[in-house]
């Protein structure tokens, strides 16, 4: 669908993120608190300049952080985009 209404691929949480990053999908994260939902595409430059390239999808869900407050959020696989910008939700090293 072209309204982005339907849910996203499960990525294989055992994929390293460079592997990830070389299977022509970007990275997303939804926010796992039920009243909030809110989902955006992930930028790993950071996470892979910090050397984490070889981290696994899994160890990085905890590096996530929601706008709503929440601490952590679910990563898939999505289609890739071009820029990332400002997102409800965040990574930090």
């Amino acid at each position: 669908m072209a309204d982005d209404t339907r849910p996203a691929p499960a990525a294989d949480l055992r994929m390293t993120l460079s592997e990830l990053n070389g299977s022509n999908h970007a990275l997303w994260a939804r926010c796992e608190v039920v009243s909030c939902g809110a989902r955006a595409p992930i930028d790993t430059a950071a996470w892979e300049r910090r050397g984490l390239a070889g981290a696994r999808l899994a160890d990085l869900e905890p590096r996530l952080r929601c706008v709503c407050g929440a601490r952590r959020a679910r990563l898939s696989a999505g289609p890739p985009v071009a820029t990332y910008g400002r997102g409800p939700i965040y990574p930090f090293s």
